[in-house]
């Protein structure tokens, strides 16, 4: 969404020592609209840009669950990365 990377602040304070539960998964792709304010282009607009983000976490979370085939090989969690 931008030449620069950025880390999802809101997106991490919602995903820091919850559960990965759908519940949980599905409050963090919310909070990534707090954290990201995508552009319009000719090749995709804001809105199309923020939904691709929060469907990748959703996939994300599928994938981790192990509901999109293989079981997951690993527990994945979450603790806060340094600023």
């Amino acid at each position: 969404m931008a030449a620069i990377s950025k880390r999802a602040l809101h997106c991490e304070g919602v995903l820091t020592g919850a559960g990965w539960t759908t519940a949980t998964c599905e409050a963090a792709a919310r909070a990534l609209a707090k954290d990201f304010s995508p552009l319009s282009d000719m090749r995709a607009s804001a809105a199309y840009r923020l939904q691709v983000a929060q469907n990748l976490l959703r996939k994300f979370h599928l994938e981790s669950a192990g509901v999109l085939g293989a079981a997951p090989s690993r527990l994945y969690e979450f603790t806060r990365i340094p600023a």
